[in-house]
């Protein structure tokens, strides 16, 4: 039943945009492939939850908080910003646990308080807008078509380069990373 499913819903990212006149596109596949992953993980916190007779919205609040935090400090070290965000994502997760286990009360009060306390700091701390990191380097794949010169030596073992591929007619960049929304995709400039 679950290869029906998704065979269903491969089958729907593709004809559904024919009904609006458009088409779908290798971004919108990536982009849409890229959401199922992050909320999927979201999904599995929560269902093994429920596994156990439990409800945890802060869940929610770790996956809207978590990536603001990494964001904001990422700017000065990505190190910083990614363990920043995972400790307090684990943090979180053990206050609410020790919480409901010591007190022995149900997990949703605990977790909606949580889930309201961390978007509220998630607000305050993106002054209600979505934030992107402002010293993004262009990256290009070493082995990219639209670039050849950046192809590596085979004993590379990155496989991003930190050089940009710069169209010599135009002057233009033909690929960057652009993070937006705690999310990456991968964007070609036409």
């Amino acid at each position: 039943m679950p290869y029906v499913l998704l065979a269903i819903m491969c089958a729907a990212l593709f004809v559904l945009p024919q009904f609006a006149g458009r088409q779908a596109s290798a971004f919108n596949v990536y982009d849409a492939l890229q959401l199922f992953s992050a909320y999927g993980l979201v999904a599995l916190g929560v269902g093994l939850t429920m596994i156990v007779g439990e409800f945890d919205f802060g869940v929610l609040g770790v996956f809207a908080l978590c990536p603001m935090i990494a964001v904001k400090l990422g700017e000065y070290n990505l190190l910083l910003g990614l363990g920043a965000a995972l400790t307090l994502a684990g943090l979180v997760g053990f206050l609410e646990g020790a919480i409901v286990a010591k007190l022995r009360v149900h997990s949703m009060p605990v977790t909606l308080g949580s889930y309201i306390a961390l978007l509220g700091a998630n607000i305050a701390i993106g002054n209600s807008q979505s934030v992107s990191f402002s010293k993004v380097p262009r990256l290009t794949p070493r082995s990219s078509p639209s670039c050849p010169g950046a192809a590596s030596s085979p004993s590379s073992s990155s496989r991003w380069s930190s050089s940009s591929c710069v169209s010599p007619a135009s002057g233009e960049t033909s690929a960057r990373l652009v993070v937006t929304d705690a999310r990456a995709a991968w964007l070609g400039s036409r």
